[in-house]
């Protein structure tokens, strides 16, 4: 009796979402659940990365990052706190009711791993499988913020210098920047050595590296480590293209390009 009740709560969603987007294109079906784009806009910025916490009973949390783009798709990507360093990431398509504040993640149009979330201004919700707010004292863990658009705070693992995909040794470790959001000091890693120094914003989008310095261990992958350094050295200002962070020089000639790692 319950999976016969599961499979027709599952073919109801199914329903509902191709009604949805029936009623969305042909504007007739005013007693719709989900559309593909709100009747009534938010009338804040909701697209971008939501992160925070979540109680879990058998690890120590699980930490999660929700990405909602403009295209109407999300990505999740989560990772079990105390069990192991494996992150797990999950897209689909999300839906909005009327209001555009109530959103329907779905998982490849996958009624079983459909997800639901209250949106608010720079706050996501995450909801029961009901659609009902959580409750009781691990209320609070359930609701993830919108991380800030910019520089500081972020693992940015290093992809190219100069144009070009970084080569790195056998045993090397990933190069990666991290500018700390407290202060002006920034660290990270060329491949072997450890990196450190000072950063500085101004203007829109200008920033300059200054001071910097690493450890001595002599590795493969010094060469590589050193056109890091050269390429921080001669960066002017930076571009921010979703996950990717671009270094470019005063003359707009590519120095390295990063990707954001947001769980590590």
């Amino acid at each position: 009796m319950k999976r016969n009740l599961s499979v027709l709560m599952a073919l109801f969603l199914v329903v509902s979402i191709q009604q949805s987007l029936f009623a969305q294109k042909k504007k007739i079906d005013k007693k719709a659940i989900w559309f593909e784009a709100p009747l009534v806009a938010p009338t804040f910025v909701w697209e971008g990365n939501y992160k925070g916490t979540t109680p879990c009973s058998d690890c120590d949390g699980i930490q999660v990052v929700i990405q909602l783009r403009k295209d109407q798709t999300y990505k999740t990507i989560s990772k079990y706190l105390g069990a192991g360093n494996e992150t797990y990431e999950v897209e689909g398509k999300f839906f909005w009711k009327k209001e555009g504040n109530y959103i329907a993640m779905v998982s490849g149009l996958n009624p079983t791993d459909t997800s639901f979330a209250l949106l608010s201004k720079d706050k996501l919700t995450l909801l029961d499988q009901k659609g009902k707010r959580v409750t009781g004292t691990d209320a609070a863990f359930y609701i993830l913020t919108k991380d800030a658009v910019g520089l500081s705070g972020k693992y940015w693992q290093l992809l190219e210098l100069n144009g070009k995909p970084i080569q790195l040794p056998a045993g090397g470790k990933d190069p990666f920047l991290l500018l700390a959001a407290g202060n002006n000091s920034f660290s990270g890693h060329g491949g072997c050595n450890t990196l450190m120094g000072n950063y500085e914003l101004s203007g829109s989008n200008k920033v300059a590296f200054s001071g910097i310095a690493s450890t001595m261990m002599a590795c493969p992958a010094s060469e590589l480590e050193e056109s890091f350094r050269l390429a921080l050295e001669s960066t002017d200002h930076y571009i921010i293209n979703g996950d990717y962070l671009i270094f470019e020089n005063a003359m707009r000639q590519i120095q390295a390009k990063f990707k954001i790692v947001f769980i590590k």
